[in-house]
């Protein structure tokens, strides 16, 4: 199965015809359930309806339930790419009761148990949507959180403290299964080769095994010796003994070729081991008598540290040697300096490296502010959004109050909203803070651009779906832009009057 970018599955054309957004843009737009096509410039995040896809129908990455409180969350992992649009999509639901599934493309398919179970189907076909989510949970119910599988089980009418003790049985159940089918796997090829001649045996390694393979297969004929063994198989086990007897004959007349190889590396040993006592003399002089010793231990150490591996590896019977001696001698009394060295390199680095981050961080949040075309995503220390106006008006011919059709409020999430919109929530935000009265969403709303205002504090500070901004980075954006004496006033409007 292909996943990501590389899919060759298709997708709904018409979700990837409706409007375009940038990839921030686009979950946030998903997530308000407002509109039931939308997707991202390159059409790589989509979505149709509840659901919103990653490259293609193949991946849904969330799907909100008819309650439009409950969000079902892909816990499939996939492409590079595909993490990241899933890592948006979880940003911009964590408002929501979010429930981690896997496998929700079975979950949400056009002809899956969800879709078999919405209220407009009849009778017939809700009934085999409530099998095909029993059979869904008897599978990959042990694999999800109890709160999702419980959640589930409701929609499917059934019991589930039994239905997750049946999946888990089942599961038990086909692991046990699949053990029997090994232990008779390693009997039947036991007995294969029990059978076999001295002659027909050999024959068979020549074959099917290389000098790579043939310790794997040693392995497995042991295997076949345990399993044997312990089916009390007495006449198979001494047979499968015996074979093993004569592989591991066969490996020590291997094992006498690699020896002629390690004396061939001896050899080459030797006849580099000035070299390596040369370079061990450059790196034990002081300091002060030598001022190449620290260039040694920056740039040498690699390589000496590489020979003593040569030595130790390839050439054992240079291991008494007086040379290797010295080189193990070195190798424990500079270990612990260049261990020392090393954790203060790694220490500095971590401190300055990080340093450098923050401050290029800091700068690009500074640039992001200021209106500059860069992204940056965060949030101020109280973990609410913080805000800036840009001027989409490239061309700079617009003046007035045809200017602030060009201007769009846009927030650290990456959600936009037009300037106009936002200065309706303002003027309510601020009569708010004036009366000293809290309000809520019941009846009559707050638009704002794609989105709607959920709640407003006393304070001033107020809720927009998974947006949590503060009065403080409210009045801030006024001021700079001179907008701040706005009057105050009351946008919201009831639902006849939203819809007209």
């Amino acid at each position: 199965m292909s996943f990501g970018q590389y899919s060759e599955r298709g997708s709904f054309s018409s979700a990837r015809n409706g409007r375009k957004y940038s990839n921030d843009q686009a979950v946030h737009v998903w997530a308000q359930q407002n509109e039931q096509h939308g997707s991202n410039q390159k059409g790589s995040i989509f979505w149709t309806g509840p659901t919103i896809y990653s490259y293609g129908t193949h991946f849904p990455m969330g799907h909100f339930m008819p309650c439009g409180e409950v969000v079902l969350i892909n816990s499939d992992g996939a492409s590079v790419t595909t993490t990241a649009h899933q890592r948006r999509v979880r940003m911009a639901v964590n408002h929501r009761r979010t429930l981690y599934v896997p496998a929700l493309a079975s979950l949400c398919d056009r002809w899956g148990p969800l879709a078999l179970l919405r209220s407009d189907r009849d009778e017939s076909e809700q009934g085999r949507g409530r099998l095909a989510l029993a059979a869904y949970l008897a599978k990959y119910g042990p694999d999800m959180g109890r709160e999702a599988f419980d959640y589930l089980a409701a929609l499917a009418k059934l019991n589930g403290s039994r239905l997750l003790a049946k999946a888990v049985k089942e599961r038990a159940d086909k692991s046990a299964r699949e053990d029997k089918a090994a232990r008779k796997h390693l009997l039947d090829c036991g007995k294969a080769f029990a059978a076999m001649s001295d002659g027909e045996f050999f024959a068979h390694v020549a074959e099917h095994t290389d000098r790579y393979s043939f310790p794997r297969f040693i392995k497995d004929m042991r295997r076949y010796h345990r399993a044997a063994s312990a089916a009390k198989f007495t006449a198979r086990k001494t047979r499968l003994w015996q074979l093993i007897a004569l592989l591991d004959d066969t490996a020590a007349i291997q094992r006498a070729r690699k020896r002629n190889d390690i004396v061939r590396a001896n050899k080459y040993a030797r006849e580099h081991i000035t070299t390596i006592r040369a370079l061990i003399q450059r790196a034990t002089t002081p300091l002060d008598a030598n001022p190449n010793a620290q260039e040694f231990h920056s740039g040498d150490w690699g390589r000496l540290q590489s020979a003593i591996r040569l030595l130790r590896d390839s050439a054992p019977r240079l291991r008494k040697s007086s040379i290797m001696g010295n080189l193990y001698h070195f190798a424990g009394a500079n270990c612990a300096h260049e261990s020392k060295l090393e954790v203060e390199r790694a220490a500095e680095f971590r401190r300055t490296e990080g340093a450098r981050r923050e401050a290029e961080r800091a700068a690009l949040k500074g640039r992001w502010l200021a209106g500059e075309p860069v992204r940056w995503t965060g949030a101020a220390a109280d973990g609410s959004a913080l805000l800036r106006i840009v001027d989409r008006d490239r061309s700079g011919t617009a003046e007035g109050e045809g200017r602030l059709e060009h201007m769009t409020l846009e927030t650290s999430q990456g959600a936009e909203v037009p300037l106009r919109h936002a200065l309706r929530v303002f003027q309510f935000v601020k009569l708010c803070r004036e009366r000293g009265t809290a309000w809520h969403r019941n009846g009559r709303t707050l638009r704002v651009g794609h989105f709607q205002v959920d709640a407003i504090d006393t304070q001033g500070n107020f809720t927009a779906g998974c947006h949590n901004i503060g009065w403080s980075e409210v009045e801030r954006v006024a001021k700079e832009h001179g907008l701040f004496d706005l009057p105050a006033h009351d946008f919201t409007e009831s639902k006849a009057e939203a819809n007209a």
